[in-house]
């Protein structure tokens, strides 16, 4: 399971490294330390006019649905009702993050958690599956999405860690977007053995309302 992350692209980073649609506006993008379910995130998508960056809630409820899932195992994305959708339809998305927490298993209580970070540094594209939901209590439209993940590879195993988050490669982002189904199923693997970098932070992160800097600190 991978339910939170950290974010810290700038817009322009983002544009530039994305190639974005140029009639996008700009957002404003501050660096978020601690995201988690049912919170907003920047997500990378394509579209008819082109690639964009859009803030999408972190549970995807596709078709308008109420069930919702921030995790969809690539193993049974085509089969489950939640994810066999979106899959269908190509709404396929790049979440961009700085590095992503997980907590060894067993779970214990009050343990700090590891911020696992591109081993040569700079960003983990994270491969995303997107929806929409129709929020009653604003009465629109929110773009919504889900973290797609396979069998951990060895750095993942060492924390340990049953599941990873499928990452997608710089060569292969236009694939991934925009390719077909069989090219994009052929993405859904374990990162190579030694992608990861991983630190042991505290148990600050533990509180989903806790953010800031010190959420990304070596614990001591």
């Amino acid at each position: 399971m991978c339910g939170r992350f950290s974010q810290e692209a700038t817009w322009q980073e983002l544009r530039e490294y994305y190639n974005l649609i140029p009639s996008q506006p700009a957002m404003n993008l501050a660096a978020r330390y601690n995201i988690g379910p049912l919170q907003s995130a920047t997500i990378i998508r394509e579209t008819d006019g082109g690639r964009e960056a859009v803030k999408a809630r972190f549970d995807l409820r596709p078709d308008l649905k109420r069930f919702s899932m921030f995790n969809a195992k690539s193993e049974t994305v085509t089969e489950k009702a939640t994810f066999k959708g979106p899959w269908a339809k190509g709404q396929r998305a790049i979440l961009p993050v700085t590095g992503f927490y997980e907590w060894p298993r067993p779970k214990v209580t009050g343990a700090p958690p590891f911020h696992i970070t591109a081993a040569g540094g700079g960003r983990l594209q994270l491969a995303a599956l997107y929806g929409r939901w129709f929020n009653p209590n604003t009465q629109e439209d929110e773009a919504t999405f889900a973290i797609l993940t396979t069998s951990p590879n060895a750095d993942m195993a060492a924390v340990p860690h049953h599941r990873s988050p499928v990452v997608i490669d710089e060569a292969a982002t236009e694939t991934w977007l925009t390719g077909d189904v069989a090219k994009a199923a052929a993405l859904l693997t374990s990162p190579p053995d030694g992608a990861y970098a991983m630190v042991r932070v505290s148990s600050y992160v533990n509180k989903i309302g806790n953010e800031g800097p010190e959420c990304v600190e070596p614990l001591a």
